[in-house]
């Protein structure tokens, strides 16, 4: 399938990591939010794009980051013929226009805000960098794996 065939990009990537960390409770969290940040860190020389469906509430721009500028424009132009009032406003949304981005961040119920999520569910992009001792640990890790 060629590139410019479907929405989703990096199609001739060799592999596809989702790094997830979970806890039952609060209890926990730091340490989980640490090793997931620092492996992502420790990719990130490796990193090539991203995955929209991986992606939380990152912005536009990741969005757009994902897509590539192109098939973004295509896609904004689309959701503007097609979905002017942001209807299917849900997962990562490429949002009509700038005064429908500004109600949607307001949370004007209907506006296309999204509930609020847990503070468990706070995406890596945004996070603090890992410390560097977490990042050489996941990088020995991975090395041990054979995936660097």
């Amino acid at each position: 399938m060629g590139e410019d065939e479907t929405a989703f990009g990096s199609r001739g990537a060799g592999h596809t990591i989702n790094v997830n960390a979970a806890t039952v409770s609060s209890e926990g969290f730091d340490e989980e939010r640490e090793w997931s940040r620092a492996l992502c860190s420790a990719l990130e020389p490796h990193h090539t794009s991203v995955y929209v469906n991986f992606l939380m509430e990152e912005g536009q721009e990741r969005i757009r980051q994902a897509y590539g500028p192109e098939k973004y424009d295509r896609l904004k132009a689309l959701e503007r013929r097609y979905d002017p009032d942001n209807l299917f406003r849900l997962n990562q949304t490429i949002v009509p226009d700038a005064r429908r981005q500004r109600i949607a961040s307001s949370g004007v119920a209907g506006s296309g805000a999204r509930a609020p999520r847990s503070r468990l569910a706070t995406p890596l992009s945004t996070a603090a960098p890992a410390t560097a001792s977490a990042t050489a640990s996941a990088t020995r890790r991975l090395k041990t794996l054979g995936m660097m």
